[in-house]
């Protein structure tokens, strides 16, 4: 069966309509995606290689997150996303959206969790990432540059270099 989005318009409110995933929108109509970024107690982001095997930026460097799917919110998206790519769980009030940027037809919301977590306690979803490491904002900053990791909004960026104390 194939994967419906629901449909937000210019100011991110739902529309009641649906689309396939894969079909384009039309002018003034848009998605919701949403990227987690899961930072540890040294300031470390838990960051994430995708597989080659994916049409969308195969082997670049992330974070987890992808598109909320039709009936969900975006906080229930964030948790899926990291549940399905990284097999990890955070109770809802754990994370807490920094920031939403609208552009071409998505709204981005970055989601942000402080957790220690153990690289061995991850499990990766094989067929969206091929591997997990830690780097600090300054690595990440560089990879972008190096056209190794995707490259957010400078804007985007500035909420992860202080978005709270872990």
């Amino acid at each position: 069966m194939a994967e419906l989005w629901d449909i937000l318009d210019k100011d991110g409110s739902l529309t009641g309509r649906t689309i396939e995933r894969g079909r384009p929108l039309k002018e003034g109509e848009y998605h919701l995606v949403v990227h987690i970024w899961i930072r540890n107690s040294k300031g470390e982001y838990l960051i994430q290689k995708r597989s080659s095997q994916v049409g969308f930026l195969p082997g670049i460097w992330g974070v987890a997150g992808g598109s909320a799917v039709s009936g969900e919110s975006s906080l229930e998206a964030a948790l899926r996303e990291v549940k399905e790519e990284l097999g990890l769980s955070f109770e809802p009030d754990t994370l807490r959206r920094l920031y939403r940027v609208r552009y071409k037809s998505v709204f981005s919301d970055l989601w942000f969790v402080c957790r220690d977590i153990n690289l061995e306690d991850v499990r990766i979803q094989k067929e969206e990432v091929s591997e997990v490491k830690y780097a600090c904002i300054d690595e990440i900053l560089s990879m972008i540059e190096r056209n190794e990791f995707i490259n957010f909004a400078e804007a985007y960026m500035s909420f992860l270099v202080n978005p709270c104390s872990c």
